[in-house]
């Protein structure tokens, strides 16, 4: 991240990079989704409906959360046939 984005270039903002499965509702909370400004869900590899199978469940997970998110959500999609059904589960929250 240093490389990519220098600390004078980024001025203020700090940027935390957490990891674990999305598709876990304890990792979600480990990793502080409650409490992050902006979250990023990242396609998986592979075939691109099972990649956005993938982000779909993810959101449905974040939708049980959606009263403790205090950021926004913008969601990766592969296939542009699945963006509206990502989005329609997001809601006012996500951006594909």
């Amino acid at each position: 991240l240093a490389l990519q984005l220098p600390m004078g270039t980024r001025k203020r903002t700090r940027v935390i990079l957490r990891s674990g499965s999305p598709l876990v509702l304890g990792d979600l909370v480990r990793v502080s989704i409650h409490t992050a400004r902006a979250i990023m869900v990242l396609a998986t590899t592979g075939d691109a409906d099972r990649a956005d199978a993938d982000t779909l469940r993810t959101m449905l997970l974040l939708r049980t959360l959606s009263s403790k998110i205090q950021g926004h959500i913008v969601a990766e999609v592969r296939d542009i046939d699945n963006e509206p059904l990502i989005a329609m589960t997001g809601g006012r929250l996500v951006d594909t």
